[in-house]
């Protein structure tokens, strides 16, 4: 059972049959998001906490000295290289709370629009003639994007934004349940 801060019961998940792991692909995959959740959690609690310090104490930076991340850059949606670069800056002067509130809503726009661009369809036309935006976990099972671009990679966001047995950072800061300790934690 995966327990929330406020000692709330967010999912139940089962033990795999170790005799044949594979029997349910779902439950496999919310054991997988589990283990890289943990993986992502020391892993930015360590190295990339003691990297983002070596930074800011060998260079004195500002948003501007980020452009060059942003400038050209092919996945980053237009209009929308000044709000990645003001996010970046403040992630790498360690205000990760601050950060993921402006990220995690712009990398979930920056996959609709990489989906969008190799063909994919983020909406769909309902009964009653409107169309509905494709759900987080839709674009991520969109062919084109898997097609395109490491499964592995799109597996981490999928954790990592939406998935309950994953970090699930674009819900919890959509409903507005992230606190800032789990926004300063390592996987943020």
């Amino acid at each position: 059972v995966v327990i929330d801060e406020n000692g709330l019961a967010i999912i139940n998940i089962q033990p795999l049959d170790m005799e044949n792991p594979e029997k349910d692909p779902k439950l496999l995959e919310m054991h997988m998001h589990r283990k890289l959740l943990e993986y992502e959690t020391l892993e930015g609690n360590t190295t990339l906490r003691i990297c983002i310090h070596l930074l800011n104490k060998k260079y004195d930076f500002n948003k501007n000295d980020l452009l060059f991340l942003v400038d050209n850059n092919p996945i980053i949606p237009h209009g929308r290289k000044e709000i990645f670069c003001n996010a970046l800056n403040l992630g790498l002067h360690g205000k990760f709370y601050d950060a993921i509130h402006i990220l995690a809503p712009q990398v979930e726009n920056l996959f609709r629009e990489l989906a969008k661009l190799l063909g994919g369809i983020t909406v769909t036309l309902e009964d009653d003639n409107t169309s509905k935006t494709k759900t987080l976990t839709s674009v991520f099972d969109i062919e084109a994007l898997k097609e395109c671009y490491d499964p592995n990679i799109l597996f981490i966001f999928e954790g990592l934004l939406n998935e309950k047995s994953g970090a699930n950072i674009r819900n919890r800061i959509a409903h507005g349940i992230m606190s800032p300790s789990q926004g300063n934690s390592g996987v943020v």
